[in-house]
């Protein structure tokens, strides 16, 4: 009898070290450190982790944003928005899910809502000048010059350096038939990032290009942690020139990844949708 209970032991750890391990496996491919998996492995990974539910609120937060972010980047919108639901209501302070929803609210073409995500995101950590600027954003693409230039300030007030932000706000002053501004703004974008061919000219006959630029990156996955902090704000040479159009969606945030503080990467720029 003695003997049988020993091997029951043995067994029943031996179950519980694979059962740790694939769990630890699953983490790997939802967080895809480094884009070692593909996009539907990184979503299988997530999904394990959900449909086990062991994990406690916030790491379970986190396996449906990183999902999220899978689900975005597969131009699944509408299920990057359901999974960014979940994760607010499991981490209703989780800043970095209220900013990606809104950014794939704002590919769907529903400004308001993308503004009412913004709102939240600046909200929960009002040094985001990348929220500012998304914002700024959604307003000029529903014509609301004055108030995007409003968040374009505030985006610059929190990072100087912030060539996009130049630049969307001179295209603002533009529209508004405030040239002498808008040349002051794009000298500044030029002056911050020599290297953007698409940076209308301050001498150019027509100095806009036929939209403002308007798309910017969905922010990465996470790790798992106590406590979630949001991305720094872009640096002036952190994102990559667009088409000539507006840059209006933000970068959705990228995936993140277990530590003992949360940590997301700079932003990269990519082409999307241009204001009508």
């Amino acid at each position: 009898m003695a003997r049988m209970t020993i091997v029951l032991a043995i067994l029943l750890v031996g179950m519980t070290s694979a059962a740790a391990q694939d769990m630890t496996q699953q983490w790997d491919r939802c967080e895809n450190k480094g884009a070692a998996f593909t996009l539907n492995q990184q979503i299988e990974g997530c999904t394990g982790i959900i449909q086990a539910g062991r994990e406690a609120p916030n790491d379970m937060a986190v396996a449906l944003y990183n999902r999220g972010v899978a689900y975005y980047r597969m131009g699944e919108y509408d299920r990057a928005i359901q999974d960014c639901d979940q994760a607010i209501r499991l981490n209703p302070n989780h800043a970095t899910a209220f900013y990606n929803r809104g950014i794939a609210y704002f590919r769907k073409g529903q400004a308001d809502r993308a503004i009412q995500d913004y709102d939240q995101t600046i909200r929960l950590n009002p040094n985001d000048a990348l929220a500012f600027f998304t914002r700024g954003n959604a307003y000029f693409r529903k014509g609301q010059a004055d108030r995007a230039i409003q968040d374009y300030d505030q985006a610059i007030r929190l990072n100087p350096n912030y060539a996009h932000a130049f630049n969307n706000r001179g295209i603002a002053y533009f529209r508004k038939g405030q040239y002498d501004r808008a040349i002051q703004d794009f000298d500044q974008a030029i002056h911050l990032d020599p290297n953007d061919a698409l940076a209308p000219s301050a001498t150019a006959a027509a100095p806009i290009p036929a939209r403002a630029r308007t798309t910017a990156p969905f922010r990465i996955s996470i790790r798992r942690s106590a406590s979630i902090r949001t991305m720094p704000a872009p640096s002036s040479t952190a994102a990559t020139p667009m088409s000539a159009r507006a840059r209006t969606t933000a970068p959705f945030r990228t995936t993140i990844r277990r530590s003992a503080s949360i940590r997301t990467m700079s932003p990269r720029s990519t082409a999307g949708d241009s204001p009508t």
